[in-house]
């Protein structure tokens, strides 16, 4: 299967890759063991977010993460953002790995009223100079 991935991207050069959760760790180590020199976004749909996983899809130049139930819009502003070079969680993404951060660290992390304005705009594909802009504060 990886095979044949890997083989397709080759052959067909994408703009955009969209992975599993379970290919993602083995196109990542593909990516490594091939000199594959063309850069592209990647896009993961992930339903069990770990750190680990974040690791190895922050090394493999994973841009953005969705889930199974995210809605067509934020699929959509993921996938824009990723095709924009920027990086880019889902609202449900975003909320799953602070409080799987929270679980790890046993430490309860609660956002400011201004980081959820911030969390918010980029939840709408705001880029880091648009939200500057409209909340009036530096990049």
């Amino acid at each position: 299967m990886l095979e044949d991935l890997t083989e397709t991207v080759s052959l067909l050069q994408p703009d955009m890759i969209v992975l599993d959760e379970h290919l993602l760790s083995r196109y990542a180590e593909a990516r490594v063991a091939d000199a594959d020199t063309v850069e592209r976004p990647v896009v993961a749909v992930v339903d069990h977010f770990a750190d680990e996983l974040l690791s190895v899809a922050a090394s493999s130049g994973v841009r953005g993460f969705f889930s199974l139930s995210s809605t067509p819009a934020e699929v959509a502003r993921v996938v824009v953002a990723a095709a924009r070079g920027d990086a880019l969680l889902d609202g449900a993404m975003f909320t799953r790995l602070t409080e799987n951060r929270a679980a790890d660290t046993g430490e309860a992390i609660s956002l400011t009223a201004r980081e959820l304005e911030v969390r918010d705009l980029l939840a709408e594909g705001l880029a880091d100079k648009q939200i500057a802009t409209q909340l009036a504060i530096s990049v």
